[in-house]
């Protein structure tokens, strides 16, 4: 079921992939507001009392461990990332915000091991960058207390419709290499039940949360360049990248409304799990 971005590239590979990507693309995350959107909405479906210390793994430029930290500032907060520009952004959030409870760390999700386990453990949007789902979700399990929570999240299947389906047609028209699945995993609860199962978790409820607002066409083609896509478009010669673009545009504008903006649609999938309790 989860397959890796390319049949023939290594896992290595691909973990240097979305390292890269993510640092590319990291100061300009700051203008994607889905993400601030559900960093709010993780806070408000994590315990509101008896945290005194939270992970947050793949933390990005810090939305979530920075909401759920200025909440709690008496709690303990570690955030990881594999991506040194991501965190540098989060850090440079937390002074300026004068939050001061986080501890930052640069390291690989999936060999992670912070020696010591967790009241909550967050991570954002990424299990499904990765080719080794499964392993990756037992090493998070593994740094959550008895009694904790973990929670993740991932895009529902008509997540950026009708952008996507337009971008993978115009991709395949010119021959570009595309992820053989990419982050097109976990957008159904079916496939995130057979993720915990083959985690050996039980004990997890998934919530679907919509996540709206209008861009316009602009925004848009700015949204396909600052995040999975980008590696996609730089594929591109700087003729075929215009051409792209162009042919892009004319496709969106049949789903423009009146005043010239196409819905985003960033539904959310975000997976509760708790560890040694009853339900």
């Amino acid at each position: 079921m989860y397959t890796s971005w390319r049949e023939k590239m290594s896992d290595e590979d691909i973990k240097n992939n979305v390292k890269n990507m993510f640092d590319e693309v990291a100061t300009r995350y700051e203008n994607i507001d889905f993400f601030k959107i559900s960093a709010k909405n993780i806070a408000d479906l994590l315990p509101c009392k008896g945290v005194s210390n939270v992970l947050d793994v793949a933390c990005g430029t810090g939305n979530v461990v920075l909401e759920y930290a200025s909440t709690f500032a008496d709690a303990n907060f570690d955030a990881v990332d594999i991506s040194t520009q991501m965190l540098e952004c989060a850090k440079e959030k937390a002074k300026e915000q004068n939050i001061t409870n986080i501890t930052f760390y640069c390291c690989d999700i999936e060999t992670l091991d912070m020696q010591k386990q967790y009241d909550i453990v967050t991570c954002s949007y990424a299990l499904f960058f990765l080719p080794n789902p499964i392993d990756t979700l037992k090493i998070l399990y593994a740094h959550v207390k008895t009694g904790g929570t973990l929670i993740f999240t991932s895009f529902t299947q008509n997540a950026f419709s009708p952008s996507s389906k337009i971008l993978a047609d115009l991709f395949e028209s010119f021959e570009v290499k595309t992820p053989q699945k990419s982050w097109k995993t976990l957008q159904t609860t079916q496939e995130i039940t057979y993720l915990c199962n083959q985690a050996d978790i039980e004990d997890f409820d998934v919530h679907e949360k919509a996540i709206r607002y209008p861009l316009s066409l602009p925004e848009w083609w700015s949204l396909n360049n600052d995040t999975a896509h980008r590696g996609m478009l730089l594929q591109l010669s700087c003729d075929d990248y215009e051409s792209v673009k162009e042919m892009y545009f004319e496709a969106m504008q049949w789903h423009e409304d009146e005043s010239r903006m196409v819905e985003l649609n960033a539904d959310t999938f975000y997976t509760i799990i708790r560890k040694g309790t009853n339900k």
